[in-house]
């Protein structure tokens, strides 16, 4: 196993296990805050940030001038992490909360320009901004005691850091049925992790570690979107051409390609419901980090929501989405989303939210070693995400 690969694992094992921080991040909504609402459709959302994403959604637009998205968001974190409890005998008694963890970040989500017209040639549409698709943003507190529940120390672990892309998208609409969509993004990042224990006993060494990388890459995109009227449908790839993290140990992350599909269907009802639904597949055991194998399993999601525009009214949303885990089944996460859209004259002003739980065991995932032989921990968390995000389109 690559250094990076083992320093990480290891900071896992010391904590009871952090797979998904410590691996390379968790997702975060990248596009708008009317697309979290409806299942944190990114694929399918019709925005400037979306098109980055998937160029070929420019062609659903209609757009003559141009439209700026900027979104934000902040994410509520809580961890809860329960320990079975042995008596002089071997015996377990029950379980005991060996931590309870809350953090509150606020990130950016994101901020790009999507242009039609204004001198381009027919039937071409651009793209380009800022995103921020994935957070290794994570706090770890907990008091150590011994048996006789006397604190004996401290430990914790924080990391930071997210990682960023500059993107470019272009699209061009051959017929107003078809939509050929292709970009691409430059991506960089870091990671920064402090990992410290202070014991009560003067005589025993503190513990402090630091470890900064810094992430550096190009990903490819190619879409297309057929519109058949009421049913709107999109396909793509992404490609990953090139993953590098420096730092303490320099090395390359070999990524597999990543298949998206969607499809967005308007019934033309009273109340101008739109239903949208996309899904994604990549190979990710075949992810490599120096050569060795990254993950266990191959990734998978999918994501469906609706959106009801009242007339004289907000816009109301919801919807849920479903991520499948490339380490470990029992940190596959459903996620249920919710979200209410506005008009302020000119701007477009959408607040979304998600709530994501996760329950697993430490000794369900491979390569995080117990405490203690036939222990469980269970970790209990929580990510509650709440975006906010404005548009506005103007003529040229």
């Amino acid at each position: 196993m690559s250094l990076i690969a083992s320093g990480l694992m290891t900071i896992a094992a010391l904590t009871g296990g952090l797979p998904s921080v410590c691996s390379l991040g968790q997702w975060q909504p990248a596009t708008t805050a009317a697309a979290l609402g409806m299942g944190g459709s990114d694929y399918t959302s019709v925005s400037a940030l979306g098109a980055l994403e998937n160029p070929a959604i420019m062609g659903l637009g209609r757009l003559e001038g141009l439209r700026v998205d900027g979104a934000g968001l902040a994410v509520i974190g809580y961890e809860k992490r329960l320990r079975k409890v042995y008596d002089q005998f071997g015996s377990a008694i029950g379980e005991s909360e060996a931590a309870f963890n809350r953090d509150l970040a606020v990130m950016p989500g994101g901020v790009a320009g999507w242009l039609a017209g204004g001198g381009l040639p027919e039937n071409l549409s651009l793209a380009a901004g800022l995103r921020a698709p994935s957070s290794f943003r994570y706090r770890y507190d907990r008091v150590i005691r011994d048996a006789a529940y006397v604190e004996t120390g401290t430990e914790r672990l924080e990391i930071d850091g997210s990682e960023l892309e500059v993107a470019l998208s272009a699209a061009l609409s051959p017929s107003d049925m078809v939509t050929l969509g292709l970009g691409g993004g430059w991506m960089t990042g870091s990671r920064e992790m402090v990992w410290e224990q202070t014991w009560v006993d003067p005589t025993q060494p503190d513990v402090k570690t630091t470890t900064d990388q810094d992430i550096s890459g190009f990903a490819a995109r190619g879409s297309a979107l057929f519109d058949l009227g009421r049913v709107r449908l999109t396909a793509g790839a992404e490609a990953v051409l090139s993953y590098e993290i420096d730092g303490d140990s320099s090395m390359s992350v070999d990524l597999p390609p990543t298949i998206r599909a969607g499809a967005v269907y308007v019934p033309g009802n009273r109340l101008l419901s739109s239903f949208v639904a996309e899904a994604y597949y990549a190979t990710m055991s075949d992810a490599e980090i120096e050569g060795q194998p990254l993950y266990h399993r191959d990734a998978w999601g999918i994501a469906a929501g609706v959106e009801n525009n009242l007339p004289g009214g907000p816009t109301g949303r919801f919807g849920f989405r479903y991520d499948s885990s490339p380490i470990d089944r029992s940190l596959d996460a459903t996620t249920f989303t919710a979200g209410l859209g506005f008009e302020a004259g000119p701007w477009q002003i959408d607040l979304g939210g998600g709530f994501t739980p996760v329950r697993w065991r430490q000794t369900d995932v491979p390569g995080l070693p117990s405490f203690i032989p036939g222990d469980s921990l269970q970790v209990e968390e929580s990510s509650t995400r709440v975006m906010l995000s404005v548009s506005r389109t103007v003529g040229i």
